[in-house]
């Protein structure tokens, strides 16, 4: 074998050493838990936002939208046209 083709194979070998070493950095965060709801008011409902890979989501009560909040949200005002 002709020292050049050593010299590349010694050089293909830091690249993927660096290659593993930079995937390896890029791995999903753990969690340990799943987001729980907790306990809302009547008024309320859970909304629960999925794990990925950057964060373990979350859950969280938020008012429920009334018949009359959908109705005056579709109503168009001044600073919607």
């Amino acid at each position: 074998m002709s020292k050049y083709y050593l010299g590349y194979l010694y050089l293909l070998c830091i690249l993927v050493f660096i290659l593993i070493k930079t995937c390896n950095a890029t791995e999903c965060i753990k969690c340990f838990t799943y987001p729980i709801c907790p306990k809302c008011a009547n008024d309320e409902t859970c909304v629960i936002v999925k794990p990925d890979c950057h964060s373990c989501g979350s859950a969280d009560c938020v008012k429920k939208a009334t018949t009359a909040d959908s109705i005056n949200s579709s109503i168009p005002t001044n600073s919607n046209i």
